[in-house]
């Protein structure tokens, strides 16, 4: 019998960190999450952790390389001092482990806790730190000597293979809305064709910079976490990701300047990337599409009804008609 995704147990998740890590005893584990990834909070004592099992079946992340890629240039960012979730070492020395499940072989990380909670309505300070936080990552990425590979999120991944996705789950349904991808697609990366692919304009990004992927403390201390999306693109993509976000909650306005502000304090836009925010907002939202198709096997199809393609064409012409066409 062939099984496209388990949930492992919490107890049993507790059972292979306190097998696999050096956490002490007891430690006992609930279940926190189980999205893209199946997140564990380990407890023992005073102490918190997250474990992370890594989903199987994605298309950005098929090799080990890319697991290690992510936990490496996380381990970089914390040892240069930027508020982020770092994994910690297995007994071995190990960032990565690997565990049997019923749909088979898992990798799994642990990583510190991130204390506080999210804010999505985050006031003028917290929202400048956002910002800040996002270009201090980009500019200390640069300085990262990678040893491993991971995918580059340019239009071939974000456009191309989005719409090869979008097309082949539709299997030559609803052909209007098809049409209206690939004229939105050409236009796309057309309006991208003049982005540098160098920095500091092109380099490792977050990728899922969307505003529930960080922590403030009660002392108002950022984290970040989550970099399962994490990359070589474009950075303003990065931030076109919360921007999508702040239109999907219609929360445009002191927000996003703030969170733009924050950043420009570090490392200004260039005009080119300035023009090209509005196309990546629909560049987000188009892979994103493609991304809620490909897990179709797994969450199942009755979400992904004509509801749903009403509702995300829709959205995507209104969003057009705001910067006046495409």
């Amino acid at each position: 019998m062939r099984v496209t995704h388990s949930v492992i147990a919490a107890e049993a998740a507790a059972e292979i960190a306190a097998r696999e890590y050096d956490l002490g005893a007891p430690l006992t584990g609930r279940l926190l999450s189980d999205t893209a990834n199946s997140h564990y909070l380990l407890t023992a004592g005073e102490a918190r952790y997250v474990l992370r099992i890594y989903r199987r079946g994605k298309s950005w992340v098929t090799k080990e390389s890319d697991y290690r890629f992510e936990l490496e240039w996380l381990a970089y960012l914390h040892e240069q001092g930027l508020p982020v979730a770092y994994p910690l070492p297995r007994r071995n020395g190990d960032l990565l482990g690997l565990l049997c499940a019923p749909e088979g072989e898992r990798y799994y990380a642990l990583f510190s806790f991130a204390p506080g909670r999210i804010v999505h309505s985050m006031d003028a300070g917290q929202s400048r730190l956002f910002g800040e936080g996002i270009a201090r990552i980009h500019l200390a990425s640069d300085r990262f000597q990678a040893k491993q590979t991971r995918f580059h999120q340019d239009t071939d991944e974000l456009i191309d293979a989005t719409l090869a996705r979008i097309e082949t789950f539709l299997e030559g349904r609803r052909p209007e809305d098809v049409a209206f991808f690939r004229a939105l697609a050409s236009s796309l990366k057309e309006t991208l064709r003049g982005l540098p692919r160098s920095a500091p304009f092109y380099g490792i990004i977050g990728g899922d910079f969307h505003g529930g992927n960080h922590f403030f403390s009660s002392e108002n201390r950022l984290t970040f976490f989550d970099f399962d999306m994490c990359g070589y693109g474009w950075r303003v993509y990065d931030l076109a990701n919360f921007l999508r976000s702040t239109k999907l909650r219609s929360e445009i306005g002191t927000t996003w300047t703030d969170v733009l502000q924050g950043y420009e304090k570090v490392r200004p836009l260039s005009e080119a990337e300035r023009a090209a925010l509005p196309a990546m907002v629909k560049v987000r939202h188009l892979w994103i599409m493609g991304l809620h198709t490909t897990y179709s096997d797994q969450l199942g199809v009755g979400w992904l009804g004509d509801h749903y393609w009403e509702r995300n064409v829709a959205r995507l012409r209104e969003w057009g008609e705001e910067e006046g066409g495409g």
